[in-house]
């Protein structure tokens, strides 16, 4: 049944939920099914990757012992970055993994560690991809003017999580090409 119809491992006994080759099998077929497994199997490498190459969100499924392998984690959040709140402390704090899961989607800033959140190509990389990611970068970034100009590029509402310093930085070189752009004009 399993091999069909993976989410039938949810009604299978606790010995089948505990055999290895029949939720190989269900995790194989539908990697959601890792849910269903038991606390041993949620702890096996190799079932775990197969859930997690499936779909990032079987992280969350993962043993805490997983939940902390780089290649496991990695695995997931090149496939869904925001699953790195599923990762281990020690490895929201790991630049590469980090780095993977912004790349995918910026606003897996949120779960980063804050040493990483202070990062400058971290979160570059995290408001190149959304805007939106500004606003979970630390004050001093938030007052980078770098930072806030890609973010802003993506997302014009985002200016609202800069620093009031960025701001004024930014609305004055709105103004200025305002006032020159209405100068071009005036010499016509």
């Amino acid at each position: 049944a399993v091999s069909e119809y993976g989410f039938a491992l949810k009604y299978a006994s606790e010995e089948l939920k505990n055999n290895y080759e029949i939720v190989k099998i269900a995790v194989s077929q539908n990697g959601f099914t890792l849910g269903y497994a038991s606390e041993e199997l949620k702890n096996n490498f190799e079932i775990v990757k197969i859930a997690v190459s499936d779909c990032g969100y079987n992280l969350q499924y993962a043993s805490e012992d997983l939940k902390n392998n780089f290649e496991i984690v990695k695995t997931a959040v090149s496939k869904h970055g925001h699953v790195l709140e599923y990762a281990s402390e020690e490895l929201k704090n790991n630049f590469e993994i980090v780095k993977t899961a912004v790349s995918e989607y910026g606003v897996a800033l949120k779960y980063a560690s804050e040493e990483l959140k202070n990062n400058f190509e971290i979160v570059k990389t995290a408001v190149s991809r959304n805007g939106l990611a500004l606003l979970y970068a630390s004050e001093e970034l938030k007052n980078n003017y770098e930072i806030v100009k890609i973010a802003v590029s993506k997302n014009g509402s985002v200016l609202i999580f800069a620093s009031e310093e960025v701001k004024k930085l930014c609305f004055d070189g709105i103004l200025s090409n305002y006032d020159s752009s209405d100068s071009d004009e005036d010499e016509e």
